[in-house]
C-alpha cells in the first residue's frame, strides 16, 4: 500500500493484470491520468517496446529525468483502472514532463473524442467505466 497519494502525471510501479488472463499480471510502470477515485486510479501503461501502431504510443523523450531506466512510451489504449493497493513502493518513480503529459492528453482526446483535464483536475465520475483492474475507455457510454 502506498503512503502518499498518486497524482496525474506521476509514474508509479504497479501490478497490472493481463486482460486475457484473470489473476495473472506483471509489475510495470504506469502514468496516473485520474487519481480522483477513492479505491482506484486510471492509468496508461508505460512500455519500453513501441513495436506496434505508432499512433497508439507517445514517446517519453525525457525518460531518464522521469525516473525510467530505458527509452519508453506511453501506451494510449487501453487505459487500465488500477486499485490503489496495487501501486508499489511508497512514492512514484518520477513524473511525466508537462509537455509529454499534454501530448498524451492530446492523443487520448483524438482516440476517445474527449480530452483529459488539466493535470490537477480529476476526470468527471461519469467518464469512469469498468470495475477495478479493468480496461477503461474514456468518453464512451
Amino acid at each position: 500500500m502506498t503512503s502518499c497519494d498518486p497524482a496525474p502525471r506521476d509514474i508509479w510501479l504497479a501490478y497490472v493484470e493481463f486482460a486475457d488472463h484473470e489473476g495473472v499480471g506483471k509489475v510495470r510502470p504506469v502514468v496516473i491520468l485520474d487519481a480522483s477515485g477513492e479505491a482506484s486510479v486510471i492509468t496508461a501503461k508505460i512500455t519500453a517496446s513501441a513495436n506496434y501502431e505508432p499512433s497508439s504510443f507517445v514517446e517519453i523523450s525525457d525518460w531518464e529525468s522521469c525516473g525510467l531506466r530505458r527509452p519508453s512510451w506511453v501506451q494510449i489504449e487501453p487505459l487500465v483502472e488500477v486499485r490503489r493497493d496495487k501501486l508499489l513502493r511508497d512514492e512514484p518513480l518520477g513524473q511525466l514532463s508537462l509537455s509529454t503529459y499534454e501530448l498524451v492528453c492530446a492523443a487520448l482526446g483524438s482516440v476517445n473524442q474527449h480530452p483529459l483535464p488539466e493535470p490537477d483536475k480529476p476526470l468527471p465520475g461519469a467518464m469512469r467505466r469498468g470495475e477495478e483492474g479493468s480496461r477503461v475507455r474514456l468518453g464512451h457510454a
